[in-house]
């Protein structure tokens, strides 16, 4: 899949040009992600043994670390730097003043993938909520098979509302124009929505809204998609 941007507005002075390119609406893959596309592949490692073998690498590189070491792989290297000023040289460290950063670099084999990187411009996306896609967390079904109580991921953007706002958030709405706000919502981010599915729904075509002043608006936005519960 390309690297997908849109153009936006260049309100940075230390660059010159109208617009800058802003990646927009690609995927985002976990750990789990990237095992199960391992095993897909053929691996005969098992899911458990990729899982704890990876979870003795981190901590090898998280013991390193720790100690003042510098880590360097062909994916990436990993050193630590000291920040904060010294006032003389039998000075030493503290933490009040001065603090420890963690510094990470591409290394040959991030760097060759750079050339095999394609892109794609898309259209300039209209300051309002978007639904591309939603997910079934039980199941793990996607953009189907929906229940009352489950847990639902909402990805698109300009998703992120105002929770202290009664106006806006994530609503669902029947036939009859009855609205039912989802009450439990546990990740709110411009580009995914996380919420449990009201408990009061019953079997039927909703319509799944989602109300949000975007930043830069002075008004509540909407986006909408139909949504089925079973």
């Amino acid at each position: 899949m390309p690297l997908k941007y849109r153009l936006t507005p260049n309100t940075l002075r230390t660059y010159s040009g109208k617009y800058l390119a802003i990646p927009s609406d690609n995927e985002s893959h976990t750990m789990d992600d990237i095992i199960e596309m391992m095993i897909a592949k053929g691996s005969t490692v098992t899911k458990a043994e990729a899982l704890a073998v990876i979870e003795e690498y981190h901590q090898a590189i998280e013991t390193l670390i720790t100690e003042g070491a510098r880590v360097q792989t062909e994916l990436f290297s990993i050193s630590s730097s000291i920040n904060g000023c010294f006032n003389s040289e039998s000075e030493s460290f503290n933490r009040d003043h001065h603090h420890v950063s963690i510094n990470l670099k591409a290394e040959k084999r991030l760097k060759n993938c750079l050339h095999k990187i394609k892109v794609k411009k898309l259209n300039t996306a209209k300051r309002e909520p978007s639904i591309q896609s939603l997910l079934n967390h039980f199941n793990k079904s996607k953009d189907s098979n929906f229940s009352a109580g489950q847990l639902l991921s909402i990805k698109g953007v300009y998703l992120k509302f105002n929770e202290a706002d009664p106006q806006q958030g994530v609503y669902f709405i029947d036939k009859h124009k009855t609205s039912f706000k989802a009450s439990n919502v546990i990740k709110n981010k411009p580009g995914e929505l996380m919420c449990f599915i009201p408990d009061a729904l019953t079997k039927g075509n909703f319509t799944l809204e989602i109300r949000a002043m975007v930043y830069r608006t002075k008004t509540i936005r909407t986006g909408s998609c139909t949504i089925s519960i079973v």
